[in-house]
């Protein structure tokens, strides 16, 4: 009888051992994956928050930057996430947040789900990203360049951004010279001026032009330009591209050429950045086609835009692009900015 209530005892010993490891296993297993998931949400948090920080950083809006990082990292995460002013840091070119495990007001932590039996109460935790942006250096835009002389004349070198509206006129085919007044893109030794201050490229099928910061791109035909040569891509196409560009109002990455050599499909322009053009209008010949009414004026031009011109109407902006365009070394700026995130 006596051997039965020491093995009753050594049982309850033993129970009550594995009853211990059981609740700690489950304690790991359960607080480990309360854990991941939130250390994903925090995650998920610091991305947008850096890169929503990044736009207003880059824009040129940095006094909100802080703000935007704190709301973007709290209201990512189901739970809500802190930033501190010491998770917030900021380079010339870069930002750097962190989400912790809290609330907008203030840091906290992850409660425990069985580890509290154990004595752990809960886990802080946190998660950080990192963002970098840069003038782009290299991109697939419409398929027409606009010369560095009219980017700094509209936008007073730069210090206007957005340069309107009112918007600016940029004309080809306007005697004499064909130039937009105001608006010198001469270069000595090769040709008459690029017309109008921009020139068309020549493009693929899909009506656009790929090409990195310091290429030569060859031009395309004048006024109204067979820009796609033997490839699909013609004036009906492109044309029809502006118009919804104009009607879906679109802002547009355009390169910004400096030299040039010659004109229309024999000449060539050096790309040595990239803006971004606010285009309100454009017109070709004075009007539109009858077999495709967007190849034509969109706008009404009062006077400024003769019927023997083809028109751009438009402004220079800020740009700030998530994809598509790559951020190039040393490239100057002319109000185009790509935005990396780097983690």
């Amino acid at each position: 009888m006596q051997r039965l209530k020491e093995e009753d005892g050594a049982i309850a010993v033993v129970t009550a051992v594995v009853l211990v490891v059981l609740v700690g296993m489950l304690a790991l297993v359960l607080d480990v994956g309360n854990l991941y998931w939130e250390r994903r949400q925090l995650q998920n948090g610091a991305d947008a928050a850096a890169l929503a920080a990044a736009r207003d950083l880059a824009s040129g809006s940095g006094g909100t930057a802080y703000a935007t990082a704190r709301q973007y990292a709290n209201d990512n995460n189901p739970r809500g996430a802190f930033v501190g002013p010491s998770d917030f840091v900021t380079t010339s070119s870069s930002v750097q947040v962190t989400a912790r495990t809290g609330s907008l007001a203030a840091a906290g932590q992850l409660p425990s789900i069985f580890a509290g039996v154990l004595g752990v109460n809960g886990y802080a935790t946190s998660a950080t990203a990192r963002v970098t942006w840069g003038n782009i250096g290299s991109g697939t835009t419409i398929p027409l360049a606009i010369c560095g002389h009219a980017w700094n004349t509209m936008t007073s070198n730069g210090t206007v951004l957005p340069s309107g509206p009112p918007d600016q006129i940029l004309r080809i085919g306007v005697p004499p010279g064909h130039v937009t007044p105001g608006i010198d893109c001469s270069n000595p030794g090769a040709g008459d001026p690029p017309p109008g201050g921009f020139g068309f490229l020549s493009a693929d099928g899909n009506c656009q032009a790929t090409m990195d910061v310091g290429n030569w791109m060859p031009g395309a035909n004048g006024n109204t330009p067979d820009i796609g040569g033997s490839s699909p891509c013609g004036v009906n196409q492109l044309y029809a591209m502006l118009h919804n560009i104009v009607t879906t109002n679109q802002t547009v990455l355009v390169p910004i050429f400096g030299e040039y050599k010659n004109q229309g499909s024999t000449g060539s322009y050096q790309i040595v950045g990239f803006g971004a053009f606010r285009l309100l209008g454009y017109s070709v010949n004075g009007g539109p086609s009858p077999s495709n009414p967007a190849h034509g004026r969109v706008v009404s031009w009062s006077g400024s835009c003769p019927g023997s011109a083809t028109c751009l109407r438009g402004y220079f902006t800020n740009f700030v692009s998530l994809d598509g365009v790559v951020a190039g070394p040393s490239v100057p700026s002319y109000g185009a900015t790509v935005i990396s995130l780097t983690n």
